[in-house]
């Protein structure tokens, strides 16, 4: 599989355990609720999967994909801008994610 940002062939994280599902799904519902674009597409693109599911389906992502997904920093920032537009009653604030 090729990375979309680099361009170059990175391999794919074999059997990433229980818990990585979780926690993808879930820093994917934060990142969705906090208004990033971005995290609206694709949680709507897995139709209410679960953990399981990913699992017993063995789901598999690049290791730089899902950091820059579950990246705390990122999720903090998403969060910031979040609470900056209910704070201003401002949503075009949700549109400055990059």
């Amino acid at each position: 599989m090729i990375n979309k940002k680099s361009q170059v062939l990175e391999p794919v994280t074999r059997n990433p355990g229980h818990e990585c599902y979780e926690k993808f799904l879930d820093v994917v519902g934060q990142r969705a609720l906090y208004g990033n674009l971005d995290f609206v597409t694709l949680k709507q693109r897995l139709h209410g999967l679960s953990a399981q599911d990913l699992e017993e389906n063995h789901a598999v992502w690049h290791r730089t994909c899902y950091s820059e997904v579950t990246h705390k920093q990122h999720t903090e920032r998403d969060k910031k801008r979040y609470e900056r537009a209910l704070t201003m009653k401002d949503s075009s604030v949700l549109r400055d994610i990059l």
